[in-house]
């Protein structure tokens, strides 16, 4: 009877790892349907965003505007420039603030007006200023609000008239998150590089002060599921780590518009609790199984000695 334990056994163990291969599928599959589905999102509230600034920006009234500020700086052209940014901001869902500088980063007009001839503080503005499209980033205000910042140069044939900037609200871009989905331990990260060595969590936003300096991660950390996103590698994974040491499974995605990277999560703990069960129950037979054989054993063993023993005595006699 003991050997019926072998067979018992077997099939206990290839059960235990099929189920694993399953559950790990499962998760995966589950992970990187949600980062495909919030790197989607993004990329359409983002790609929606750009073409609004490029209609913006070539809005031969506002060129002309910008154009004879620049030349003549008159009250009345002020005024006009003013009012036509307040009417584009209306026209912009979330968007918090906009502004034109001139190539030398003074601000000619703005939507809070008490900007207007400052100079601009934008710390990648020579960057912006320079290049030839729309530029997307990740800053806090100057009032310490999140904020999602596009801008463009403003052009008029080949002369470079100013730069046009628009802060939309940390809302409009990432609302519609729901981690819920990945479960209790569910975690999406997405980042911004900010130099060859470092990135910088702009999700989730960590809104104690204590966790401010929390928010950069350095590159050699690779471990990490939003450094494999950074790194652009766009695949899922199995034996990660989150930023609290914890083993996780993972898949990550890259948005190439906003070189932004995007991970999701899940702590093992949480994925192979119920398989954890599983191996409670297969043990908890598997002893009681080993119990009762060897209790039979035990029963047949005496059974067969007093058999023994009363044909010895019968023999004797």
């Amino acid at each position: 009877m003991g050997v019926s334990i072998i067979p018992f056994s077997l099939v206990g163990v290839i059960s235990y790892y099929d189920n694993e291969r399953i559950i790990v599928e499962h998760t995966i599959n589950n992970l990187k349907f949600f980062v495909a589905k919030e790197k989607e999102n993004i990329s359409n509230k983002i790609n929606t965003h750009f073409t609004e600034l490029n209609l913006i920006s070539n809005k031969i009234e506002l060129l002309q505007l910008v154009q004879d500020h620049n030349n003549f700086q008159t009250s009345e052209n002020q005024e006009k420039l003013n009012d036509i940014l307040i009417k584009i901001q209306n026209d912009l869902n979330g968007a918090s603030k906009i502004y034109i500088t001139n190539s030398d980063g003074k601000i000619l007009t703005s939507s809070k007006t008490a900007e207007i001839n400052e100079i601009q503080t934008y710390e990648r503005f020579n960057e912006v200023k320079n290049s030839e499209h729309i530029n997307i980033d990740f800053i806090f205000t100057n009032e310490g609000n999140p904020v999602i910042l596009f801008s463009k140069p403003m052009t008029t044939g080949t002369n470079k008239i100013g730069i046009i900037f628009v802060e939309f609200k940390y809302q409009n871009i990432f609302e519609d998150i729901n981690v819920n989905a990945l479960g209790k331990t569910g975690e999406l990260s997405i980042a911004k590089k900010i130099s060859k060595n470092e990135i910088l969590l702009i999700y989730p936003i960590l809104e104690e002060e204590e966790m401010i300096q929390k928010r950069t991660i350095s590159m050699e950390k690779d471990t990490i599921p939003i450094i494999q996103a950074m790194m652009k590698n766009e695949d899922h994974f199995l034996n990660l780590t989150n930023l609290k040491n914890e083993s996780v499974l993972a898949a990550t995605g890259y948005i190439e518009d906003t070189d932004w990277g995007i991970a999701a999560s899940i702590n093992k703990d949480e994925v192979f609790v119920s398989l954890q069960f599983s191996l409670f129950v297969m043990i908890f037979v598997f002893i009681i199984i080993s119990v009762s054989i060897v209790l039979i054993a035990i029963f047949f063993q005496r059974l067969l000695q007093n058999q023994l023993m009363k044909l010895l005595i019968f023999q004797i006699k």
